[in-house]
C-alpha cells in the first residue's frame, strides 16, 4: 500500500505534458539556442509608415541610430532611435525593410567598414532600363545600384501603394569629401508649388581637374523653398550634367532630376502637353453645311463644341481632332470647346456662302512655296553640288546654334515679354500654346535638317511651306487666347 500511495504522489507531481490537450499530439517546445523564424503569415505585406521626425541633435564620440518600425504581433510598431558608441573606422548602416515575394523582410541594420576602406569613390553605372506596365492605385519605385562589399549590385525595381498626398522621390548617389553616399528614396508631400524657385544663388567655385561642378538648387519642402547648396561629381567619359529644372504643368510646377546625358547628343527637349489642348482649325469661314476641323491634342471623349454659347451636337470627337458640320441657318460667331468644366477658345468663324476654302488654303500655299525656293535657291548656288560643303555649311549652322542657345532663348524670351502682358504669358493656356509652339517648330528644324543632308530640294520647300502655315497658326492662336484673356494672377 505503501509503495502504491508513492506511486500515485510522484504521478500527481509530474506535469503531464502528454495529455495536456486531448486529442492533440505533443511537440516540444523549440530550443531557445534555435533562431525563430516568422512564418509567411507573420510578415507585413504592406509597407512601414513614413518614419517618424526625430531631433538627435551632435554627441562627440556617438552615432545616432535613428528609430525605426519593426512588425509585432501583427501590427506596426515604432522603435524609438538611440546613441551607439562611435566605432574606429566604421560607420553605421541603418536597417530597412524590403520587398521579397508578396512580403517585406527586415534587414537589420550594421556597422559596416568606413570612409577609409567601403564607400565608393566612383559613381554608379547607368541604371538598368526596366519595362513595366502601368498599374491603377500603384506606383513604380525604380531600380537603383546599391554599393554592397566593395561592388555595384543592382536592386530590382518594385511596385508600392500609392499614398494619398504622396509622391515618391527617388534615391539617389552625392559625392560628398570625396566618397559617395545614398540618399535613400522617401515618400514626400505631393503639395506642389504653384509658384515658380527663386533665382539660383551665386556660388563661387574654382575648377577641379577630373571633376564637373553640379550646381546648385532650390528643392520644395515642407510647403516652403529650401536652397541645395552645390556639389562636385566625378567627370564621366562622353557624358556632360543636365542640371535639374523646375517645369510647369498645370497650375503647379514639377523638378525634373538632372542627369548625365550623352556628350555628343545635342539636348532634346521633352514637351509634355497632359491637358486638353486647341491647335488650331480651318476653315476659318463658309457656308452650312461646310465641314470644320479643330486640331489639338488630350481630347476625350467628353469634348463638346460651343457654337455662340450654344452646344453643338454631332461632333466626332478623336484624340487630335474634332469635327464637326456647320449647321443650317447658323450666324456668324465664336467657337469654343468644353472639356469638363474647362472651355477653350477656338476662334471667330464667319458665315459666308461664297467662300472657298480649299482655293484659299492653295493660295496661301503657294505663296510660302515660292518664297521657300527663292530662299533655297540662293543657299544651294554657294553651295553647288558638293556634298561635303553642304554637311558642313549645315554642321556650321548647327554648332553656331548650340553655341548661342542661351543667347537666344533670352533673346525669345525678351521678345515674348515685350510683345505680351506678363499675366496673359502666365496663363495656362498661353503656355501650352507656347510650348506647342515651340515642340512643332523643333520638329520642322530636325526635318529640315535631314533634308537639307540628303539635298532633297522638294522636301526643303514643303517643310518650309509648313513652317510658314505655323507661325500664322500661332499669331492667329495667340490672338484669340488674348482676345478671351479675362485676366489673372500674373
Amino acid at each position: 500500500m505503501r509503495s502504491r500511495w508513492l506511486l500515485a504522489l510522484a504521478l500527481a507531481s509530474t506535469p503531464l505534458i502528454a495529455s495536456a490537450q486531448p486529442g492533440k499530439p505533443y511537440k516540444p517546445a523549440p530550443s531557445r539556442n534555435e533562431p525563430y523564424k516568422p512564418s509567411p503569415s507573420d510578415r507585413p505585406r504592406q509597407p512601414p509608415p513614413a518614419p517618424r521626425a526625430e531631433k538627435a541633435g551632435a554627441r562627440p564620440g556617438f552615432v545616432w541610430v535613428t528609430g525605426e518600425w519593426d512588425w509585432k504581433n501583427g501590427a506596426w510598431e515604432w522603435t524609438n532611435g538611440r546613441w551607439e558608441k562611435e566605432r574606429p573606422g566604421k560607420q553605421w548602416r541603418a536597417s530597412r525593410w524590403e520587398k521579397r515575394g508578396d512580403v517585406y523582410e527586415r534587414v537589420r541594420g550594421d556597422w559596416m567598414d568606413g570612409a577609409g576602406d567601403d564607400r565608393p569613390r566612383q559613381p554608379p553605372p547607368a541604371p538598368r532600363d526596366e519595362k513595366y506596365d502601368a498599374r491603377p492605385g500603384m506606383v513604380w519605385v525604380t531600380g537603383e545600384w546599391d554599393w554592397k562589399n566593395g561592388t555595384w549590385e543592382w536592386q530590382a525595381g518594385r511596385w508600392e501603394k500609392e499614398r494619398r498626398g504622396k509622391r515618391w522621390r527617388a534615391s539617389r548617389w552625392e559625392l560628398r569629401n570625396g566618397v559617395f553616399e545614398r540618399l535613400s528614396g522617401d515618400w514626400m508631400d505631393n503639395d506642389r508649388p504653384r509658384q515658380a524657385p527663386p533665382a539660383p544663388r551665386d556660388e563661387k567655385y574654382d575648377a577641379r581637374p577630373g571633376m564637373v561642378w553640379v550646381t546648385g538648387e532650390w528643392d520644395w519642402k515642407n510647403g516652403t523653398w529650401e536652397w541645395q547648396a552645390g556639389h562636385w561629381e566625378n567627370q564621366r567619359a562622353s557624358k556632360r550634367w543636365r542640371a535639374a529644372r523646375w517645369e510647369q504643368r498645370g497650375d503647379a510646377y514639377e523638378r525634373v532630376n538632372g542627369d548625365w546625358i550623352d556628350s555628343d547628343d545635342r539636348p532634346r527637349r521633352v514637351w509634355k502637353l497632359e491637358r486638353p489642348v486647341v491647335g488650331s482649325y480651318w476653315p476659318i469661314k463658309g457656308k452650312a453645311g461646310s465641314r470644320v476641323v479643330i486640331r489639338g491634342k488630350n481630347f476625350t471623349s467628353e469634348t463638346a463644341v460651343i457654337w455662340n454659347g450654344e452646344l453643338l451636337r454631332g461632333a466626332r470627337v478623336k484624340d487630335d481632332e474634332i469635327a464637326f458640320v456647320i449647321p443650317d441657318g447658323a450666324a456668324s460667331g465664336m467657337l469654343a470647346v468644353k472639356v469638363g468644366p474647362r472651355v477653350l477658345p477656338v476662334g471667330a468663324f464667319e458665315v459666308a456662302a461664297n467662300y472657298d476654302a480649299a482655293a484659299e488654303l492653295a493660295r496661301r500655299d503657294e505663296e510660302a512655296r515660292k518664297a521657300a525656293e527663292i530662299a533655297i535657291a540662293l543657299r544651294n548656288k554657294t553651295l553647288a553640288a558638293d556634298r561635303a560643303a553642304r554637311r558642313a555649311a549645315i554642321q556650321k549652322t548647327i554648332d553656331d546654334r548650340v553655341a548661342s542657345r542661351a543667347e537666344r532663348r533670352e533673346r525669345r524670351i525678351a521678345e515674348v515679354r515685350g510683345k505680351w502682358a506678363r499675366g496673359f504669358l502666365a496663363d495656362g493656356e498661353t503656355l501650352d500654346e507656347l510650348t506647342l509652339h515651340a515642340q512643332r517648330l523643333a520638329d520642322l528644324l530636325r526635318l529640315s535638317e535631314i533634308a537639307q543632308l540628303s539635298a532633297n530640294g522638294r522636301a526643303e520647300v514643303r517643310i518650309e511651306v509648313l513652317k510658314s502655315r505655323e507661325e500664322g497658326r500661332h499669331i492667329a492662336r495667340m490672338e484669340t487666347l488674348k482676345a478671351n484673356f479675362k485676366g489673372g494672377r500674373p
